[in-house]
C-alpha cells in the first residue's frame, strides 16, 4: 500500500515542477489498474523500435503517444525507459486533442529529466518489471510480424 507520504514524494522534490502532483495522483492508483490501462490514460498507444541516440516520446498526427525505444539498447532497459517516458507525459496536457507542452519558466530540462527518473522508479517500484518487458516485447513482436506479413 502507498502512504499519504509516499503519494506527494514527486511534488516534494520538484515542487517547479506543476505537473508533479499529477504524477503523484497517478501512482496512487496506478497498482490497482493494469499496465494496459494506466497506459491509456496517459494516451500511449504504440510502441517503436527505431535506430535513434535513446528511447523517447513522439505525439502522433492523431493526438496519442508513441514511445520509441533504440534498436540497439538492451531490452532488460526498456521498463526503466518506458518509466521514464511516461513521466514525460506528465509535462503534457492531454486534455487537448493534440497535448500541448506545458510551460515550465525559468525550469532547467535536467530537472524534467531527473523528474522523469524518479517518476519510472516510483513507478516500477509498483510493478513488476519483467511483466512490462514482456509486455513491450510482445507488441514489437506483433508489429513486425504485421509489418512483414504485409510486406511493409
Amino acid at each position: 500500500m502507498i502512504t499519504e507520504e509516499a503519494t506527494n514524494s514527486l511534488i516534494k522534490m520538484f515542487p517547479r515542477l506543476s505537473f508533479a502532483a499529477n504524477a503523484d495522483q497517478f501512482l496512487l492508483t496506478a497498482k490497482q489498474k493494469p499496465i494496459s490501462l494506466q497506459l491509456k490514460e496517459r494516451r500511449i498507444v504504440e510502441f517503436r523500435e527505431m535506430q535513434t541516440l535513446g528511447a523517447g516520446i513522439i505525439v502522433r498526427d492523431d493526438g496519442n503517444i508513441c514511445v520509441v525505444f533504440a534498436d540497439w539498447a538492451d531490452p532488460q532497459s526498456r521498463p526503466q525507459s518506458l518509466g521514464h517516458e511516461i513521466g514525460h507525459t506528465f509535462g503534457l496536457d492531454l486534455t487537448y486533442r493534440i497535448p500541448k507542452r506545458i510551460r515550465q519558466k525559468h525550469t532547467p530540462i535536467q530537472i524534467v529529466e531527473e523528474f522523469c527518473d524518479k517518476f519510472a522508479e516510483c513507478w516500477l517500484a509498483l510493478h513488476d518489471k519483467e511483466k512490462i518487458r514482456q509486455l513491450i516485447e510482445s507488441e514489437l513482436r506483433l508489429k513486425l510480424e504485421l509489418i512483414t506479413s504485409c510486406n511493409i
